[in-house]
């Protein structure tokens, strides 16, 4: 359980001054910092007492139990992902459809798409469960669908009759989809977004336009996504009211992502001069307009690569003077509260007003994903929501504690979250005009228009535009967010649920839990079979390992003996990296011999085996910079492929080990000698692969 802090860190009364600047923090050490000393870290700058939580509290719950009735008589959209959610099979169902269907590239497999997910589902479960006819009425299609599937031929229509309903079917769903995406999409090109968004401007609503696309894999995409930036911008500044306040003005996101093919750390050379000079001409025309621009968050592994471009931007001398630039910080990564110490403190330094959006984050699944998948010593998100919850708070607290340079954004649905912030302004006695609200468009509507009704708060919608074929990874993850069954959303049209348990405390919650992080969440190195252990990772993309790895593939590794024939270096053909000694036949047959007359390893037990095979694994470990360097400069690798390579030698000498001693492997008879020639393409990880799983059943090995 963790402890109530009680020296906060944290205790401003109001902005800090350029006499009492922020403390100076390295970034890369909190990318995977200990969840609970993150966390705890976290508690002790929220700065509220008890009787200010509970005052939290009984605002939250007031203002809750009144959206909730307003939300009664919610949308279509809302009550069919009230229904079809990601706590059961059809709403995954629904997601998957919803995700592949927008890029399936012709009818005839876009029937074949629709039969196989629809007509795998048990929509009877559904029937009649809805508040909403109209999802009712919907769970009688989809019911009736997936008959028809059945009658018609099952997972692919033969006959005339199947083909021709399935036409119709796939152009319902279609329709379907459309719907959705026009429900979370302000407008297909920015002339109908900003139309569409008179109306939310009459009702005192700003507008922060999203053009859809990221993940720029070609230089032709990153020129057709900067030039729909461009046209945007264009645009909104031709036509949208400007204002001498530029928090008073509609603004753009924008992804860097999308206008950089190769957006990443070990690009950075070369990448971050042109984003810097493609968002510098997107943001000359915002200044001219005093229009906002902010660079959005993205997955953890481009935070780095995008504060060199932000840092890049406040020191660009046409910027100057217009405190337009934003940046989103995401309250789920263990380092927000580091990267907005950072942030403010190199704002400061440039002598620049910036606004930052403070979001709790969109790629959580992915974070988590890919942390396994590297191997990494932990992860860089939260791995419980009410830590998430909480560190938002804090992180509230450190921008309303710079608010001289500092325009704080609040983006959240969560009606506790948004009433603490609001709480924790007036504490510092900020006025309402000093920060703003921000909601997704198609989301959380509700609750914001109670909070400008109660709090006279000001809220800017997050508006997507784009076609629906850039649809795709945007819609996932808001079905992810709306569907998720403890989003505050999806709670809150859920009358079953209690609305006390929707707005509870997080920093309660977070007391309350044995374990800073999640019990079923385990290590990143630990998500393999029982008893086995992943090779440890690197991640290429944070500096602090970037550097180290770089410094590992330079070593020198050429062998001073200098016998048998020379090896050149594939990335430098000049390079000779090593001598390798050539053998006649006939030492391969005397090598064959020897092995044949000596028979102790065969003799070994299955342990004996399965620990010098776990041996050889932490020996690979222990000098993985050499291998690194061997892979590098002899294999011609990249450091990424190389360290890929080496954990997955490392891995199957593990895997090999706990075969070994498993009762139907440690049973077997062994061959005698064997032969392993692994291919030239991976010449650590597949040759000993090769050796090792002849090894663990007591053969004796002879590879090239």
């Amino acid at each position: 359980m963790l402890s109530q802090p009680t020296h906060p860190t944290n205790n401003c009364n109001g902005a800090s001054s350029d006499a009492n600047p922020p403390s100076s923090v390295s970034l890369p050490p909190h990318y995977l910092r200990d969840e609970a000393a993150a966390l705890q870290s976290a508690l002790a700058s929220i700065n509220l007492d008890a009787a200010m939580r509970r005052t939290i509290s009984g605002q939250a719950n007031q203002l809750a139990a009144r959206v909730r009735l307003d939300c009664l008589s919610g949308t279509l959209i809302d009550s069919l992902l009230l229904e079809y959610g990601l706590s059961n099979e059809e709403g995954i169902v629904l997601m998957r459809l919803a995700e592949a269907l927008i890029r399936t590239p012709d009818k005839a497999t876009a029937a074949l798409l629709v039969r196989d997910k629809i007509g795998s589902a048990n929509w009877a479960a559904h029937r009649g469960h809805s508040q909403s006819p109209m999802v009712n009425a919907a769970t009688s299609g989809l019911r009736l669908s997936a008959a028809w599937i059945s009658t018609s031929g099952g997972p692919q229509a033969e006959r005339l009759y199947g083909k021709l309903g399935d036409a119709v079917m796939v152009q319902v769903v279609s329709r379907a989809m459309a719907m959705m995406g026009d429900y979370f999409v302000l407008g297909q090109n920015i002339e109908a977004a900003t139309r569409r968004a008179a109306s939310g401007h009459a009702q005192g609503c700003l507008y922060s336009y999203d053009m859809l696309g990221e993940a720029a894999l070609t230089e032709a995409d990153a020129t057709t996504y900067f030039n729909a930036y461009l046209s945007a911008m264009q645009h909104l500044a031709a036509c949208v009211d400007q204002h001498s306040n530029v928090s008073m003005s509609d603004s753009l996101s924008i992804k860097l992502s999308a206008l950089h093919p190769r957006f990443e750390y070990g690009r950075r050379d070369t990448c971050v001069p042109q984003l810097v000079a493609r968002v510098t001409a997107l943001a000359k025309i915002a200044k001219r307009a005093n229009l906002g621009l902010t660079i959005d968050a993205e997955e953890a592994d481009r935070m780095e690569v995008t504060l060199l471009v932000f840092e890049r931007l406040l020191q660009e001398p046409e910027l100057v003077d217009w405190s337009g630039l934003g940046l989103v910080v995401q309250a789920y990564q263990r380092r927000a509260l580091a990267l907005i110490d950072t942030v403010t403190q190199r704002t400061r330094m440039a002598g620049r007003k910036i606004s930052i959006r403070l979001v709790k984050g969109a790629y959580w699944d992915m974070e988590i994903k890919r942390a396994q998948e590297l191997g990494l010593q932990s992860y860089p998100v939260f791995t419980r929501k009410e830590n998430t919850d909480a560190n938002y708070l804090a992180c509230a607290r450190a921008l309303l504690c710079q608010s001289d340079i500092i325009f704080p954004q609040f983006a959240t649905h969560n009606a506790h979250s948004a009433v603490a912030v609001i709480k924790m302004a007036e504490q510092q006695g900020l006025p309402v005009s000093r920060f703003e609200m921000q909601r997704l468009h198609g989301m959380g509507a509700e609750l914001h228009a109670r909070l400008a009704e109660k709090y006279d708060v000001k809220t800017r919608i997050y508006a997507p535009v784009g076609a629906h074929k850039d649809l795709l990874a945007y819609l996932v993850r808001r079905l992810l967010e709306n569907g998720a069954n403890s989003s505050f959303v999806n709670q809150l049209t859920d009358q079953r649920i209690a609305i006390s348990d929707i707005v509870r405390d997080p920093l309660q919650l977070c007391h309350a839990n044995e374990t800073a992080a999640h019990p079923k969440i385990k290590k990143p190195t630990a998500c393999v079979e029982a008893g086995r252990l992943q090779a440890d990772g690197y991640d290429w993309t944070q500096s602090e390992q970037a550097a180290f790895l770089e410094t590992a593939a330079q070593q020198v590794i050429s062998d001073e003996t200098k016998n048998g024939a020379p090896v050149f270096s594939p990335q430098a053909i000049n390079n000779i990296v090593a001598y390798a000694p050539r053998q006649k036949v006939e030492a391969v047959s005397q090598a064959i011999d020897r092995l044949g007359e000596n028979n102790d390893w065969a003799a070994s037990t299955a342990q004996y085996r399965a620990d010098i095979l776990k041996k050889t694994a932490d020996l690979l470990a222990a000098d993985i910079t050499h291998f690194i360097a061997l892979l590098v400069q002899e294999a011609g690798k990249t450091i990424p492929d190389a360290i890929s390579e080496i954990r997955e030698a490392i891995d199957f000498c593990r895997y090999y080990a706990n075969q070994a001693v498993r009762p139907a492997y440690a049973s077997r008879d062994p061959l005698g000698v064997v032969a392993a020639i692994s291919p030239w393409n991976f010449p650590l990880a597949i040759f000993l692969g090769q050796i090792t799983a002849a090894l663990s059943v007591g053969n004796r090995v002879v590879a090239k």
